[in-house]
């Protein structure tokens, strides 16, 4: 169990990281056959404008994925079985929050392969939001994800989402921003058996809110 303040957060890993090899190899975020069961409680965002933190990112396995270190990020045969909860979310308008049951985060970088295969947020895996915040992606698979393939996944948890938004609000049963850049032409986003069997409550206000019981945008 992850109870905090003011923090990133994962089940089992918050950060996925690596710093460049001297023998410039590629490095690979392979996160297979994990399974999370501890609550994971955050309360109170407050970050001042200015100060340097301009995101954060909670997910029931992976917090967020560093693409500008990894040159790759791989998510399979993983289960989160547990609840999400962040209370008093206070962010500043230009500050970004995203949430999903398996990855709050996977950083785009035009060179890299993401693929979420084979995933699963329970039932037991609602997610809760309140407060205030300024951009904010919650999927109940992935909060904020670009150019990624995801096959056969899964959200059987509740989203419910209580908040005033200051510029976008994406909710999504499975996906809430699954975007594509494709500069190079080879990277492609793909969706094959994503399911969303949970329900979604959405309320407060806000300038822009997408809403979907797959995807959000």
């Amino acid at each position: 169990e992850i109870t905090a303040e003011n923090c990133d957060a994962g089940g089992i890993v918050g950060l996925v990281n690596a710093y460049t090899r001297t023998d410039k190899s590629k490095v690979y975020a392979d996160i297979d056959g994990c399974i999370n069961r501890g609550a994971i409680t955050i309360h109170d965002t407050t970050q001042p404008e200015g100060a340097g933190k301009v995101a954060y990112w909670m997910g029931g396995i992976v917090g967020f994925v560093r693409s500008a270190n990894v040159d790759g990020a791989y998510i399979a045969n993983c289960v989160n079985d547990a609840p999400i909860t962040v209370t008093d979310l206070n962010s500043f308008a230009g500050q970004y929050t995203q949430i999903g049951g398996i990855v709050g985060n996977i950083e785009y970088l035009a060179s890299n392969a993401y693929e979420i295969s084979d995933c699963e947020n329970t039932a037991n895996g609602d997610i809760s939001v309140s407060g205030a915040g300024g951009h904010m992606y919650i999927g109940g698979i992935a909060g904020y994800n670009y150019s990624c393939a995801h096959k056969n996944i899964t959200n059987r948890g509740d989203m419910n989402i209580s908040a005033n938004f200051g510029t976008n609000l994406f909710v999504a049963g499975c996906l809430a921003s699954p975007g594509l850049h494709d500069s190079d032409g080879k990277h492609k986003y793909t969706a094959e058996k994503v399911n969303n069997y949970g329900n979604i409550t959405v309320t407060g206000s806000g300038s822009i809110l997408y809403v979907g019981g797959v995807m959000g945008r």
